[in-house]
């Protein structure tokens, strides 16, 4: 029996539900759209590994399989590793020994720097100028019986009359000149500060900001008297032109991040060195020359007793702020020298009564939080050491004025009576006020609402590792070297006369 053909059912439908269903395709293909760009992780297109008709396809799984489980023994020792250190910590000799090293060939480089130069610049921080002095430099530069020079960097960072008192307690031991490095960011025709110009920032009234170099003038005029002393006894007269001037080789030291380098790239008037506000970026001694007459040497900055107080190191930038476990008590070392009048203007931070309390409101004014809005109080402390260290916070130190911190002063610093200053005093108080003219004046929305903190004087720097008598060493070390040299040439020599004596009495055999 033949079935009966059913009916085939149309595709015919009506409008309302052909729009329904376009619209819901529509809104489901957002939706997709929306979740791949949340999680594209999640439509990524699965590898379909390798194919069955791929040569060698048993060797490539192979070699897939051994790689996996390599990498995954790698990851597991380096695991355990992570283990064993953490419950084990390394010991602290090894680093020293590290560290001693580095101080060892910094103290090299320091030495040969002396040894080669006719006049040693020692550079130290206005703001705290005992602080950022060495006692050993001084000694071994006079043992050495080298000229001493002070230069006072970072004078814009101080009061004017505060660079005066300085510039009177110092000059009763050494000579010492006022300084500005130049801070553009250019990397030639760095500028420096003239006449004229001071004479207009004078005039005009108004409070400017200069990024140029201050000082040089009188720092040049002092180096040209020491090279026409330099010329040899024949050639000199009263002419002081250039032809009269002798070669004068200048070795720049100091502390790390007292300006070394920047001093040489503003007096070279282009940047040469790597100058940064992060301590250690010279390496290794580079002679610059200056001109046909004067040269330059620039020193990496010595590096201190590494027995020392991590802190202090940190606020005196001989060390990195990042080095530090515990960035605290430095916090607490700079809220107890600052006014807190000062800190509350600057950061626009209302009044504290903690160091947990200042922390955590510098830490959302700046915005500085972790998940869930927690403050990240050690990236707060680590901003404001960054602060103190270039100069945003201000602070000076007062000189000694007191008969007893005088004797101690000069029983730390013996003065120089070998050498005088080149220059006359007039000229040195010209050159000065020539200087401090030229420094531009704090904004007074600074001064007017906060003041600076005026600190005690700061303890001198001792090196464990320098000694006077080390460059004496250093050239009993060269002679004897050179003295083995001499020897092994007259072996040399006396063997070649050996050698010739033999073959002429093999020709007068033959």
């Amino acid at each position: 029996m033949v079935k009966a053909c059913r009916k085939v059912k149309s595709k015919r439908m009506t409008l309302r539900k052909k729009y329904k269903i376009i619209k819901k395709v529509k809104e489901h293909n957002r939706k997709l759209r929306k979740e791949k760009k949340a999680n594209p992780r999640k439509f990524r297109r699965k590898d379909p590994g390798i194919p069955n008709s791929m040569p060698f396809k048993e060797e490539m799984v192979k070699h897939i399989a051994e790689t996996k489980e390599k990498f995954a023994e790698i990851r597991k020792n380096q695991f355990l590793a992570a283990i064993n250190a953490k419950n084990n910590p390394k010991p602290v000799e090894n680093e020293f020994k590290i560290n001693k090293r580095v101080d060892v060939s910094h103290i090299k480089e320091f030495l040969k720097v002396v040894k080669e130069a006719d006049v040693v610049l020692e550079v130290v921080d206005a703001r705290d100028p005992i602080g950022t002095r060495c006692i050993q430099t001084e000694e071994t530069v006079i043992a050495a019986k080298k000229k001493l020079v002070i230069i006072l960097n970072k004078i814009d960072l101080v009061p004017k009359e505060n660079v005066k008192k300085w510039l009177n307690y110092f000059r009763e031991f050494y000579p010492t000149l006022p300084f500005k490095a130049n801070t553009q960011n250019q990397a030639e025709n760095l500028g420096q500060t003239r006449k004229a110009w001071i004479r207009e920032f004078i005039s005009d009234g108004k409070n400017h900001k200069t990024a140029l170099g201050i000082g040089v003038n009188g720092l040049m005029a002092l180096l040209g008297n020491y090279a026409r002393g330099m010329a040899p006894a024949a050639t000199k007269t009263e002419d002081k032109s250039d032809s009269q001037l002798g070669r004068l080789v200048v070795g720049i030291v100091g502390l790390p991040n007292t300006g070394k380098s920047a001093i040489v790239n503003t007096l070279k008037r282009r940047k040469v060195t790597v100058s940064s506000n992060v301590p250690g970026q010279t390496k290794q001694a580079e002679l610059h020359p200056l001109d046909k007459h004067i040269f330059l040497y620039d020193t990496p900055g010595i590096v201190v007793n590494k027995l020392s107080d991590p802190c202090e190191m940190v606020l005196k930038n001989c060390q990195r702020p990042e080095t530090l476990e515990d960035p605290r008590p430095a916090v607490e070392a700079i809220l107890r020298r600052v006014p807190k009048r000062q800190l509350i203007v600057r950061y626009g931070i209302a009044d504290y009564a903690s160091v947990s309390d200042f922390l955590v409101q510098l830490a959302t004014r700046q915005g500085k939080l972790r998940k869930g809005g927690v403050p990240h109080t050690r990236a707060a402390s680590l901003r404001l050491i960054h602060d103190w260290i270039t100069g945003k916070i201000t602070y000076h130190t007062q000189p000694p004025e007191n008969d007893l911190e005088k004797q101690q002063a000069m029983s730390a610093f013996q003065p120089s009576q070998l050498f005088q200053n080149s220059l006359d005093l007039e000229q040195l108080v010209k050159f000065d006020d020539e200087a401090l003219d030229a420094v531009p004046s704090r904004d007074m929305a600074d001064t007017a609402y906060s003041e600076d903190a005026v600190l005690k004087t700061g303890e001198p720097i001792r090196i464990s590792t320098l000694k006077a008598g080390d460059l004496v060493e250093m050239d009993e070390d060269d002679e004897s070297f050179e003295s083995d040299e001499e020897d092994d040439g007259e072996e040399e020599t006396g063997s070649e006369e050996e050698d010739e004596e033999d073959d002429e009495e093999m020709e007068t055999e033959s």
